[in-house]
């Protein structure tokens, strides 16, 4: 039960990092710190980015983790009761 919520919270982890990539840039080397940033995205260094990321991840990692959980145990509950 648990690793299936895991799992799904992983998932929704993996997307809203690759979310956040499409609204923030990271100033590198590659997009001349910024500066070649062709769309109109917020613009922020590494270490904010892993801030920023981290944070939403753990926020919406626990809000699904919690609410696959109470689901697969209202089903396990209702289908008990169905057995009895």
């Amino acid at each position: 039960m648990e690793m299936l919520a895991n799992g799904i919270a992983a998932i929704c982890a993996f997307i809203v990092y690759k979310i956040l990539q499409n609204f923030i840039v990271v100033k590198s080397v590659k997009n001349l710190w910024g500066l070649a940033n062709k769309k109109d995205k917020m613009i922020v260094s590494k270490q904010a980015f892993e801030t920023i990321s981290s944070i939403c991840i753990f926020i919406i990692a626990i809000f699904v983790f919690t609410y696959v959980e109470e689901l697969i145990e209202n089903y396990l509950s209702e289908r008990e009761e169905r057995n009895i």
